[in-house]
């Protein structure tokens, strides 16, 4: 079983929540990371630190917003808050509707939005997981998904089945999890082992993922500034010339393809926005 916490949880003691994981009582622990192009999780920060000093596996999880944002906007905002992965972590997209406000898109645009921000993930395949809940996965038809990234399924009823081959099901939203006060959600893994689904660490050294990381937070904070800062009036002449630097800094560094790519496209659909000026405003 691994809980899932994010700042609607408050400050978790750690120490309880080390224990419980040394005595075999918790598997790992899923934290929320952020969400939309807003921000991090306000405990997210301390959450994975002291999650990591305790060697505890972590799954780190961005709420998604693609009534607001290009899935590469939000991937590049994700990758840049949760910073170079270590052994046994996973990052995953948590798709839900978020009503009124955000209604995820239903049918191919859906599961193109989906396909487009899990493929802008850093994290091996086998450890860049997806959740949502039964209804919205039909209502979207997320099947083609499943060929590919591993699926959390959200489902707190009685029933016994594996309808969807998920990984891991989210079956309460309010279980009791040592260190952790009131409420949590609770997920139980179907397919263990758990660590076949997590990563084991990184080809990269230190100084190629400080170098990619901060080319993340600047096209992160690119992609506000235009949204919602003075550039949203709509004059991005300058704005084109950092994303042109970008590019240029990314293409020079000497790191695998593979570990570009997230970022690269991040940046390719920064440039489209701005040249169709189709980025929405809220």
């Amino acid at each position: 079983m691994f809980p899932d916490i994010s700042e609607h949880q408050g400050v978790v003691d750690w120490n309880a929540l080390g224990a419980a994981f040394a005595a075999g009582q918790i598997e790992a622990v899923s934290m929320r990371a952020g969400f939309g192009t807003v921000r991090a999780d306000f405990q997210f920060a301390r959450n994975q630190a002291e999650c990591r000093a305790r060697s505890i596996p972590a799954i780190f999880y961005w709420f998604n917003y693609p009534t607001f944002n290009s899935p590469q906007a939000e991937a590049a905002m994700f990758n840049s808050v949760v910073g170079p992965l270590q052994a046994n972590e996973g990052m995953m997209a948590d798709f839900e509707d978020d009503r009124p406000a955000s209604i995820f898109p239903r049918g191919q645009a859906g599961v193109d939005w989906a396909k487009a921000f899990l493929s802008a993930l850093p994290a091996p395949q086998n450890a860049t997981w997806f959740y949502t809940y039964t209804s919205l996965f039909n209502e979207v038809g997320m099947s083609p998904l499943l060929a590919t990234w591993p699926f959390v399924w959200a489902d707190y009823s009685a029933r016994q089945d594996d309808p969807f081959g998920a990984i891991a099901r989210q079956f309460t939203d309010c279980g009791s999890t040592p260190g952790v006060a009131g409420c949590c959600d609770q997920n139980r893994v179907l397919k263990p082992p758990l660590s076949q689904w997590l990563t084991g660490g990184s080809d990269m050294t230190p100084d190629e993922h400080q170098t990619l990381l901060d080319i993340n937070n600047r096209t992160a904070e690119l992609y506000n500034f235009i949204r919602y800062g003075a550039d949203s009036a709509g004059n991005h002449e300058y704005d084109r010339d950092r994303i042109a630097e970008l590019t240029t800094l990314v293409q020079n560094l000497q790191v695998p393809p593979a570990n570009l790519k997230p970022v690269l496209d991040a940046i390719a659909a920064l440039k489209a926005d701005l040249d169709s000026l189709t980025l929405k405003k809220v």
